[in-house]
C-alpha cells in the first residue's frame, strides 16, 4: 500500500515537472518568436524610414553681382537628389548674419548656400562627395557651395574677379592669315567669360606699342588678361598652343602659318602653287583636284599658277625638275612651315634642292582620270 501511494507522489511530481518544462519551452519559444518578430518588424521600419527623403534647410547668401555664379542651378542639381527641402532662404551677405555665416564658414565666394540637416543620413550621405566634386564640400557639418567657376565675388578681395579682358590685334593686310579668333571662341567654349573685348589693326600706334613692349613676333595675336587664370581648363588650352606670359597678358600667337612676322614685316606662310598641265592630253584629270587636298594639311595659297608643258614656262619647269608625268603640281619652298604637308610629301613627291615641293606619284590620281606620261610619250588612263 505504501508502496502504490509513493509510485503515485512520484508519478505527480513527474506531471509537475514537464508541465513546469513543457511551460518554460512555450515561453522561451514564445520570446524567441517576438524577438524575431520584433527585429524584422524593427528592420523593415528602419529600412522604410531610411527610404525617406533627407529633410534638408537651404541657407543662400546673396550678392548683386550682375552675370555672376548662378547658385541656383547648382541648388536644381542638389534638389534632385533624395531629399526634401523644409526651409529655404536668403541671407544678405552684407547682414550681420550674412557676416557670420561667410566667417563661419569660410566662405570666400559669392552668391553661396550652406546646406544643413540631415545631410548624414545614409541615402544621401554619398551624394555629397559626388556633389563635392563639382560644388562645395562639408565644413561644419554642412553642405557649403564653394566652388564657383568665375565670375564670382570674392570676399577677399572685396570685387567681383573673372570678367576676362582680350584685345586681338589682326593684320588687314593679310586676309588669308591665321584666324585669331578661333583662340577667343574655344576659350568662350571652356566658360571663359569676356569682359571687354577689344579689336586693334596692326598698322595702328596702339596695336604697334603693344607689339614693341609685349615682344610679340607673330601677328595675329590675342592677348588675355590674368584673370583667364581662374578658368583651369582655358589655362591648359593657352599652354598647349605656347602662349607667354609678359606683364598681365597672356599671349596666343599663330600656331600655324600664315602670320606676319614682326621682325621682318613679311608674310610667312603663303605658298605659291604652280599647277602643271599638257592641253594635248583632253581626258587627263583635273589639276585643280590637288587645290581640294591642301586644306587637309592646313596649307594655305596666296598665289596661283597654271603652265602648259607647251609653253616656255613649263618646259623650263620639266627640264629643270625632271618631270616626266602631268599633270602635275609645285610648291614653293615656304611649304616647310607646314608640319603635315612636309611629313607626308615624301610618300608622293620630292623637295628639291632649292626647296621646291614637287609632286611625283601622279598615278595615284589615275581614279580621277588619266595622266601624260612625258618620257614615254603617250596617255596612260
Amino acid at each position: 500500500m505504501v508502496n502504490m501511494e509513493g509510485a503515485a507522489e512520484q508519478k505527480n511530481l513527474f506531471s509537475s515537472k514537464s508541465v513546469v518544462a513543457l511551460s518554460i519551452i512555450l515561453f522561451l519559444l514564445y520570446a524567441f518568436n517576438f524577438y524575431m518578430i520584433s527585429g524584422i518588424t524593427g528592420k523593415i521600419a528602419a529600412a522604410e524610414q531610411a527610404k525617406q527623403p533627407a529633410m534638408i534647410e537651404i541657407t543662400k547668401i546673396t550678392k548683386q553681382c550682375d552675370g555672376c555664379y548662378n547658385v541656383n542651378a547648382a541648388l536644381d542639381q542638389i534638389r534632385n537628389l533624395n531629399i526634401k527641402v523644409v526651409k529655404e532662404r536668403e541671407v544678405d551677405s552684407e547682414s550681420q548674419e550674412g557676416k557670420e555665416l561667410i566667417s563661419k564658414y569660410s566662405i570666400t565666394k559669392l552668391p553661396s548656400a550652406i546646406i544643413t540637416g540631415e545631410i548624414d543620413k545614409d541615402n544621401v550621405k554619398s551624394s555629397w562627395g559626388q556633389m563635392g566634386s563639382k560644388y562645395g564640400e562639408i565644413i561644419k557639418g554642412a553642405f557649403v557651395l564653394n566652388k564657383q567657376t568665375p565670375p564670382f565675388y570674392s570676399t577677399e578681395r572685396g570685387a567681383v574677379v573673372g570678367g576676362v579682358k582680350s584685345i586681338i590685334i589682326k593684320d588687314s593686310g593679310c586676309p588669308k592669315c591665321f584666324d585669331i579668333n578661333s583662340i577667343s571662341l574655344q576659350l568662350k567654349n571652356y566658360g571663359v567669360k569676356f569682359s571687354d573685348e577689344k579689336i586693334l589693326d596692326y598698322s595702328s600706334p596702339e596695336a604697334k606699342a603693344l607689339v614693341a613692349s609685349l615682344g610679340i613676333t607673330k601677328i595675329p595675336a590675342i592677348l588675355i588678361s590674368d584673370e583667364v587664370t581662374l578658368y583651369g581648363n582655358a589655362v591648359s588650352f593657352l599652354n598647349q598652343l605656347g602662349a607667354t606670359t609678359r606683364a598681365t597678358w597672356h599671349i596666343a600667337q599663330p600656331v600655324l602659318p600664315p602670320y606676319r612676322d614682326t621682325g621682318s614685316g613679311s608674310i610667312s606662310g603663303l605658298v605659291t602653287l604652280v599647277m602643271l598641265t599638257d592641253k594635248s592630253c583632253t581626258g587627263c584629270y583635273d589639276v585643280n583636284a590637288h587645290k581640294s587636298v591642301l586644306p587637309n594639311f592646313f596649307v594655305v595659297v596666296g598665289e596661283e599658277k597654271t603652265y602648259d608643258v607647251s609653253s616656255n614656262e613649263g618646259k623650263g619647269l620639266v627640264k629643270k625638275y625632271g618631270i616626266e608625268k602631268v599633270p602635275t603640281i609645285l610648291i614653293s619652298p615656304n611649304g616647310k612651315e607646314y608640319p603635315h604637308l612636309v611629313q607626308v610629301w615624301p610618300q608622293v613627291g620630292t623637295v628639291e634642292q632649292d626647296g621646291w615641293f614637287v609632286f611625283r606619284k601622279v598615278e595615284e590620281m589615275k581614279s580621277t582620270g588619266a595622266y601624260m606620261d612625258l618620257k614615254a610619250g603617250k596617255v596612260v588612263s
